[in-house]
């Protein structure tokens, strides 16, 4: 360039500096758009999931002498499970307040009048709960060392409304015969 004239760029490239700009800036809006979409469809998902998925409570009647309660573990296994139907399962145990253990008198036992049979007072009502159980069909167990419970069958639906209408309790053995929720499980017998 000569001196005192100004050093221009022929126009072609001005032209083409400024389609590259709109370009980068079109892109840029629409990366930005996708990514807004994509938070909120894991948004979504994530919501919808926590919809589905749910908190089960329930209780177990327990009586003297026959096993301390804080031992007593419950079950909770999701039929099929996954592709290859495996079987997800998640336990607990009986929430038993630390007052309970001043009165709780392991193995004693009581006898009728006649001397016939083995009486038992009550002792209490324990409670226990599953988090995030997800919507399906599970099976609930009761494990106790002596103790025979019955197995239910919990059918968690998907969705909102009530959680009384959203899960139902029935017999394993029998699905016609209905319990309500939330649960209050009483032993079946004893286990000699």
């Amino acid at each position: 360039p000569e001196v005192g004239s100004s050093s221009r760029r022929p126009e072609g490239d001005e032209q083409c500096e400024s389609a590259m700009k709109a370009l980068a800036s079109t892109l840029c809006l629409a990366a930005a758009s996708a990514l807004v979409l994509i938070a909120l469809a894991v948004g979504s998902a994530a919501a919808t999931t926590a919809e589905a998925a749910t908190t089960f409570r329930g209780s177990v009647f327990m009586v003297d002498g026959v096993v301390d309660p804080a031992t007593v573990k419950v079950t909770l296994a999701e039929r099929g499970a996954g592709a290859s139907g495996d079987v997800a399962m998640k336990s607990t145990y009986l929430q038993v307040p630390q007052k309970f253990y001043k009165t709780f008198q392991p193995g004693k036992q009581y006898r009728s009048a006649n001397g016939q049979g083995r009486q038992v007072r009550p002792q209490g009502e324990f409670n226990f709960e599953f988090h995030n159980v997800p919507a399906g069909t599970h099976t609930l167990d009761v494990v106790a060392v002596g103790v025979i419970f019955q197995q239910y069958r919990i059918d968690v639906s998907e969705g909102g409304g009530d959680l009384e209408e959203r899960v139902r309790v029935s017999s394993n053995q029998d699905p016609n015969k209905m319990f309500r929720y939330p649960l209050k499980e009483k032993p079946a017998g004893t286990a000699s």
